[in-house]
């Protein structure tokens, strides 16, 4: 068992908790609130080998609009596997969606993994989400402003 360490960064204090083995997890930071000053800190390791390379297409509904929509894809973009679908699913209307992502600086035509289904609508209504393939997705996100 390794002994529990704490460490100072920046105001943070941050302990080294030993945990026993499990299986290994995969965990994608999408997005960050850029208001809040708290660090997280990732100690370097060696990373299996298929972390970088995704086995297969994902399809993936994104529900809601935040400002920095276009960081989000883009790091989507560089995760997923070639072929991969990102639905977004807001009220935001189509047209207006795509120029606040390419005033955000997303060049769509550039995306090399995903493609982006556009849908308009409101994630708190049923009828709404009904006329979604909701069983066909691997994965749904609700985010928020």
């Amino acid at each position: 068992m390794v002994p529990i360490v704490n460490a100072k960064v920046k105001e943070a204090s941050f302990k080294n908790i030993a945990r026993p083995a499990r299986k290994s997890q995969k965990i994608l930071l999408c997005g960050w609130r850029r208001d809040i000053d708290d660090m997280i800190v990732v100690w370097r390791g060696s990373l299996p080998k298929d972390f970088f390379v995704p086995k297969s297409t994902e399809k993936i509904l994104l529900c809601g609009w935040r400002r920095d929509m276009e960081d989000m894809i883009m790091v989507l973009d560089a995760f997923l596997a070639p072929g991969s679908e990102l639905w977004m699913f807001n009220d935001v209307l189509e047209k207006e969606r795509e120029k606040k992502l390419t005033d955000g600086g997303l060049d769509i035509n550039r995306l090399v993994n995903i493609s982006l289904v556009h849908r308009e609508g409101n994630a708190v209504i049923r009828r709404h989400l009904e006329s979604l393939p909701l069983q066909s997705f691997d994965s749904v996100s609700s985010i928020k402003f």
